[in-house]
């Protein structure tokens, strides 16, 4: 019988070189600044920007390009996206009240997360829970819903970064970074 050879990955984090390099706290935040920076302009756009979703950068960056676009970087970067995500890095900031390194007391109540979170499963309702928006509330064409959602999970990622330890919102709650870990698969 003829034996399928598994496919040959690049695992950049494994150059030494490279890993040092993908964890010197200031390349981390130059790369992390532009993305909250346009966060913080989606925001905006969707909450004063035109109510039409063809006519507002909200709408038009969040679902026509980065949500399509998301599969295909999971492909080639794999989970690449959590690195960079704007909800972690405001939630790491405030927890740390810094930019980067560690804190000597970091702002958290740092409990351990309950045994039934641990799981996939918030993060799978809270796709279920979005794809209901999407489909019954119609949110994707709607730039002030859109600023909404990505003010509802900033919330999220900063409430369960200050009560839990280990970015609890990452680790167990982010529906981005269960889709593009399946997809990354």
């Amino acid at each position: 019988p003829v034996r399928a050879r598994s496919p040959r990955r690049l695992d950049l984090a494994g150059i030494p070189a490279v890993a040092s390099l993908l964890r010197w706290p200031p390349l981390l935040f130059i790369l992390r600044l532009p993305l909250v920076a346009l966060f913080a302009g989606v925001i905006f756009a969707g909450l004063l920007g035109a109510p039409s979703p063809g006519r507002n950068v909200a709408t038009i960056i969040v679902w026509t390009v980065w949500w399509a676009a998301l599969p295909f970087l999971a492909l080639v970067f794999g989970k690449a996206w959590c690195a960079v995500c704007p909800w972690q890095t405001l939630a790491d900031w405030a927890q740390r009240l810094r930019f980067w390194g560690g804190a000597d007391r970091p702002v958290t109540f740092g409990l351990a997360v309950p045994s039934w979170a641990r799981t996939l499963w918030p993060a799978i309702l809270l796709l279920l829970g979005f794809t209901w928006l999407e489909l019954g509330w119609d949110f994707t064409r709607s730039p002030r819903a859109t600023a909404y959602l990505a003010l509802a999970m900033l919330f999220l990622s900063l409430y369960l970064g200050l009560v839990f330890s280990r970015a609890a919102f990452c680790r167990y709650g982010c529906l981005v970074g269960a889709i593009t870990g399946i997809y990354a698969t």
